[in-house]
């Protein structure tokens, strides 16, 4: 992006973790970053089971984790998300093909209200669905679903708040579903999961559709 050139340029990179310059992490810092070993952890809502997969803990000991994820998301920095893709690359061998992420992939971005859409101008769940697709390849689909209400921000509830806030804010796009495969499997995308509320509302909706095959994936997990 121009203006994320800019701002490099205007104001040079110093790395988070000790200040230097020139990278969003220097190679030492980088190594302080622990990833998940890419295992599920199951959420159960009566008899249907979403897997998860995250790559780190949101609340890791050196706090990286939590400061690069608000520069992607609260900042519109492609550069930090650039910063994910060449780390996630890099320890592609990491992630076994057979957890789940086999056969045709579609991945579904959480998606953004307008309103929240236009104060951003950007959906970061977005550019990481296009980070997460260079390690196993398949198709970003942004409007499958759209966010109908304008809601309070996620992370000033607790678990109970969580489920009302979202109850019945999504809706399926009919049109583009029938552009795709409904047995594919659908990867929901989010930069951080939590109760997975989020993900189980999403999930409704593509049941509802006859859809059965899904996962949810995260940068980090809280």
């Amino acid at each position: 992006m121009f203006l994320d050139f800019l701002q490099k340029l205007l104001f040079p990179w110093q790395c988070l973790g000790c200040g230097e310059f020139d990278a969003v992490l220097c190679p030492r810092c980088r190594q302080e970053l622990e990833f998940l070993e890419m295992r599920s952890w199951a959420s159960i809502r009566g008899e249907n089971q979403l897997n998860m997969y995250s790559f780190f803990e949101y609340q890791e000991p050196s706090g990286l984790v939590r400061r690069l994820i608000k520069l992607v998301k609260y900042q519109s920095m492609a550069s930090v998300g650039e910063f994910f893709s060449d780390l996630l690359l890099e320890k592609k061998r990491l992630f076994r093909k057979d957890q789940g992420f086999e056969g045709k992939l579609y991945y579904i971005p959480v998606p953004l209200h307008q309103r929240r859409y236009c104060e951003r101008g950007f959906n970061q769940a977005e550019l990481l669905a296009n980070v997460f697709k260079k390690i196993w390849p398949g198709e970003v689909v942004t409007n499958l679903l759209t966010r109908v209400e304008y809601t309070t921000a996620q992370a000033s509830l607790d678990r109970e708040g969580r489920l009302e806030n979202l109850r019945g804010k999504f809706k399926l796009n009919q049109e583009v579903l029938q552009k795709l495969d409904k047995n594919a499997k659908f990867i929901l995308v989010d930069d951080v999961i939590t109760t997975g509320s989020t993900m189980w509302a999403m999930v409704e909706e593509l049941k509802k559709m006859g859809i059965s095959k899904y996962l949810a994936l995260s940068l980090a997990r809280d």
